[in-house]
């Protein structure tokens, strides 16, 4: 993979939730579950982040990854429902890592639809190892 991708897809990472600057603080600091209403706003913080990376020229490429990270593998993440292979490169991979970065328990304000024991519905162990192997393929070159 060459190094320009592995950069774009380093920040793309590191920028993912900067849509959160767009949800309101009292649903992203909510010490409490979040109601059906308010998932529906958290959920918009893909698409905003990628309206806002979009408009800075060195960070427009990154911007996919914002937009895909919610995504998943079998069609039933947001913001667009992307499937499989329609999620860009940089938006798997960054998933991968997400699923295992976000905070456990869903406590506080960072409370999470799914549990540890529901991570494998969200990302199955398949998706996993297809894409790791993608990865070291694609590293390697």
């Amino acid at each position: 993979m060459p190094e320009r991708e592995r950069r774009i897809i380093g920040i793309g990472a590191l920028l993912h939730d900067v849509g959160k600057i767009a949800v309101p603080d009292h649903i992203l600091l909510k010490p409490a579950e979040l109601t059906e209403e308010e998932w529906a706003e958290m959920r918009r913080h893909p698409m905003e982040g990628y309206k806002l990376l979009k408009r800075i020229g060195f960070l427009k490429d990154a911007a996919e990854i914002v937009y895909a990270h919610h995504e998943h593998f079998d069609g039933n993440g947001y913001p667009r429902g992307l499937k499989g292979n329609e999620i860009p490169l940089g938006g798997r991979l960054f998933m991968v890592a997400d699923v295992y970065m976000t905070p456990l328990p869903p406590t506080g304000p960072t409370v999470l639809p799914w549990t540890t024991m529901k991570r494998p519905k969200r990302f199955s162990a398949r998706a996993a190892v297809i894409l790791t192997r993608r990865w070291l393929k694609l590293s390697s070159r």
